[in-house]
């Protein structure tokens, strides 16, 4: 019996992206869901035809539960999300095996909007910036007085996560 590789090769090629699926394949296609539970400031659940998916918000840090103003972030996420129908711009997933992603509502970016209203930071790591857009939104925020900034020097979640 004569095999042909070049056959086998793409038989098996095809069957990886047949038996792959939807959601995860789709860079391009947002997902699109309800908002059916709100974790933490940076953190939801979506459902999708009966799968539930968490989602972690791309680009900002929220403070962490036990840190001040933990809780006013979550409400304010909750609500800008909870039980409305949303998209999500895919980017991958992270260590935890979260969804990474951009969620927009009625057409706002709510990540943007978390930090903007006061309520998260512009996620850096090793002190970089992922996205500069939302550190001029944060500085905005800051200047105001909004959400977390009217506190004394609020601790970044980074920074309390390391002491904690």
């Amino acid at each position: 019996m004569i095999f042909n590789y070049k056959n086998i090769v793409i038989s098996f090629v095809l069957l990886f992206f047949v038996s792959f699926k939807g959601w995860a394949d789709s860079s391009t296609a947002p997902l699109t869901g309800r908002i059916v539970k709100v974790i933490d400031g940076d953190t939801v659940i979506l459902l999708v035809d009966k799968e539930q998916i968490k989602i972690r918000l791309l680009d900002i840090d929220a403070p962490e539960r036990g840190q001040a103003y933990s809780q006013k972030s979550r409400l304010n996420l909750a609500q800008l999300v909870l039980d409305k129908e949303i998209s999500v711009t895919v980017s991958g997933k992270d260590v935890y095996d979260r969804v990474l992603g951009t969620i927009f509502a009625n057409g706002i970016n709510v990540n943007a909007e978390q930090v903007k209203q006061g309520y998260a930071w512009a996620y850096q790591y090793k002190g970089v910036v992922n996205n500069p857009e939302y550190k001029r939104f944060e500085e905005q925020a800051k200047e105001q007085g909004l959400g977390l900034w009217q506190g004394n020097k609020p601790t970044p979640p980074w920074v309390w996560r390391q002491n904690h």
